[in-house]
């Protein structure tokens, strides 16, 4: 009698655990829609988004040193970019500190799209980026 007890917690576990691996839903959004979070970890994987939610995209930079996140695919005719914003460095006046900078879309009619994101300093043109960041969205 102690195993389907502890195969139902497993699988309770898994339930709860694993659909965020990819995007945390964080909470609401303009005019009450859930907001779903993207970051590093969800490189390479496949995100859905639900119409009328709203879509946010966090990466670290580091625009002291050059290093700054630019997108080179963000969707255009599925999702519309409405702002964004950084935090505050983690310490303000110093080389070398970091930020984080977030991207919040919209949804704006249901399809597939691939989010690019490339993590380079603006002036190195021809190299490649430091970083990348591919995120297959999927809005319902």
């Amino acid at each position: 009698m102690r195993y389907p007890l502890t195969l139902a917690i497993v699988a309770a576990l898994f339930a709860v655990v694993l659909p965020p691996v990819c995007a945390r839903q964080t909470g609401t959004g303009t005019k009450g829609s859930k907001v779903i979070e993207v970051d590093e970890t969800s490189n390479a994987k496949t995100v859905a988004v639900h119409m009328g939610n709203t879509l946010v995209v966090s990466l670290r930079e580091n625009p002291t040193t050059g290093y700054m996140w630019e997108m080179s695919n963000s969707g255009a005719g599925q999702m519309r970019l409405v702002a964004t914003k950084s935090d505050k460095p983690t310490h303000p006046g110093l080389v070398g500190a970091s930020t984080t900078k977030h991207w919040i879309f919209e949804t704006v009619k249901p399809g597939k799209m691939r989010l690019q994101m490339a993590y380079r300093r603006a002036w190195e043109k021809g190299k490649a980026a430091a970083k990348t960041l591919k995120v297959d969205i999927v809005i319902k």
